[in-house]
């Protein structure tokens, strides 16, 4: 199980951006997401245009590890650890939403962090 090629370039090009390297890539038709949103300074939320596997994101970022829900009726929430920036750097975490409880994805958040 593998994502689309497309997905994990804009991916990879939207954690640049999210980190203050360059501009994100294009969002909507003929894309592999479908809104972006900018929830608050450093962060990104990519809305997909059709979910993807938790497996195969998995497959390209490392095993994901469930957090704590924050409210009744929110999705679930999984975080990317091998994406968190090594010490002294300046990175992009990334982060999923699932509502069916990890098999899918329908939502991707990128963080900007930095680690100490």
């Amino acid at each position: 199980m593998s994502l689309p090629p497309e997905l994990i370039s804009d991916l990879a090009a939207f954690r640049e951006a999210v980190r203050g390297n360059g501009d994100p890539p294009d969002a909507g038709s003929g894309h592999p997401f479908t809104t972006v949103t900018e929830p608050a300074a450093g962060a990104v939320r990519l809305d997909l245009t059709e979910p993807v596997a938790m497996a195969a994101l998995e497959t390209e970022l490392g095993a994901a590890r469930r957090l704590p829900r924050s409210g009744l009726g929110r999705p679930a929430r999984w975080l990317f650890p091998d994406t968190l920036p090594p010490d002294g750097e300046t990175g992009a975490t990334v982060l999923a939403e699932s509502e069916d409880d990890g098999a899918t994805v329908a939502r991707i958040l990128l963080r900007r962090e930095e680690a100490e």
